[in-house]
């Protein structure tokens, strides 16, 4: 079943992008953890969020074109390398489609850290 789905152009960008997301897990591993001091869970994920948003954002604030979100470099060598390897329309319609579910997937991330950041930051101030 990996075979199958790796072998797969579209699913082998969506396997990329998630592994590229390491941070991701590693964030999450941290939250979980059972003694996680507040103040530090706060900075940990203000850096984690400051990341993510240069990935999606431009320095004005506004969400970045598809094409000039950064995805990861594994991620657009791939892309890259279908687009040249399929001159038909159906495998552009596809990795079009998975850049906008990885973007959107990005733009969930950034919105759901800045809500986390000021709900931390109020509480860490009572």
């Amino acid at each position: 079943m990996i075979h199958s789905v790796l072998s797969d152009d579209a699913d082998h960008l969506f396997y990329l992008f998630k592994t590229c997301g390491g941070r991701t897990e590693k964030i999450n591993e941290y939250f979980q953890s059972e003694s996680v001091d507040p103040c530090e869970m706060l900075e940990k994920l203000t850096e984690f969020h400051s990341a993510f948003i240069l990935r999606i954002k431009t320095s004005s604030q506004q969400n970045r074109p598809l094409e000039n979100i950064d995805f990861g470099i594994r991620f657009k060598i791939e892309l890259l390398k279908c687009l040249n390897k399929y001159a038909e329309s159906s495998f552009n319609q596809a990795a079009l489609t998975v850049q906008q579910t990885c973007g959107n997937f990005l733009l969930s991330l950034v919105q759901k850290c800045d809500k986390q950041i000021l709900n931390d930051s109020y509480q860490i101030k009572q």
